[in-house]
């Protein structure tokens, strides 16, 4: 088990929320016009997603993509049955 996939205890349950990267995004010669964020997500029925979402300067999701992880991207243990 590595860090990114260690399961936190977050108020009344267990979860996995780690951010795996974030990177700025320039636009042509406006540097940090965005920002794209990688994520392990433990979703409602226990199944762990990786969350790639692109952010304004403000933070706000301008869109976003969730993937259904099997495995752990960082490494490779098994999270889903």
């Amino acid at each position: 088990m590595c860090k990114f996939c260690k399961p936190d205890e977050f108020g009344d349950g267990i979860e996995i929320t780690k951010p795996i990267k974030s990177k700025e995004v320039r636009i042509g010669s406006v540097f940090n016009a965005m920002t794209l964020e990688a994520w392990i997500l433990d979703g409602d029925e226990h199944k762990p997603k990786l969350r790639l979402s692109l952010n304004d300067q403000e933070g706000n999701d301008l869109v976003h993509m969730n993937i259904t992880l099997r495995y752990c991207p960082k490494c490779g243990r098994k999270l889903i049955n």
